[in-house]
């Protein structure tokens, strides 16, 4: 427990050095929040689900209705086959603001659509996760597993670094 605990505190850490040592180029930033599709959104027929100043957020259960550009971002919802949400590509978005916008566009999502099973995870642990792919897709590990986060359920308190400091005390 100790190990994944330095592990975190290292990712955290590491986040600047991570995000400093990619060129601008692919990097999303999105700089007014996100406005939601409330309206028009339709999972199957129109994914658009939230825009922003640089692109479009979609979500969506495959993505083979999605036409995104490379500032679009795209969320993938399993949350019915394996109690999981899943950005693609989300090594392009470093900047840990926008990555906080965009885990807020998914908890709404989350809010306004609820699945079968419930998915619930924090904030905290959201963020924890998505940094620490990052840093292992910056690091060349496991490239193709770590370019993508999904947010499984049975993660919260692999990521959530309150309860792990709790554990390790």
């Amino acid at each position: 427990m100790k190990l994944r605990c330095k592990f975190f505190v290292v990712a955290i850490i590491g986040c600047g050095i991570a995000t400093s040592l990619r060129t601008c180029h692919g990097n999303i930033k999105m700089s007014t929040p996100p406005i939601i599709n409330y309206e028009e959104y339709d999972i199957n027929n129109n994914p658009l689900f939230a825009t922003y100043d640089n692109g479009e957020i979609y979500i969506t259960k495959s993505l083979t209705n999605v036409n995104a550009d490379n500032n679009d971002i795209v969320i993938i919802d399993l949350r019915d086959k394996k109690e999981d949400m899943q950005i693609t590509s989300s090594y392009r978005i470093g900047d840990i603001s926008t990555q906080l916008k965009v885990i807020d566009v998914i908890i709404e999502y989350n809010n306004l659509y609820p699945s079968d099973t419930p998915w619930i995870r924090s904030k905290n642990s959201l963020l924890n996760e998505w940094i620490a792919h990052n840093i292992a897709y910056y690091l060349n590990y496991e490239r193709t597993r770590s370019e993508s986060v999904d947010f499984e359920n049975n993660e919260e308190d692999t990521y959530n670094t309150l309860r792990l400091i709790k554990k390790a005390k």
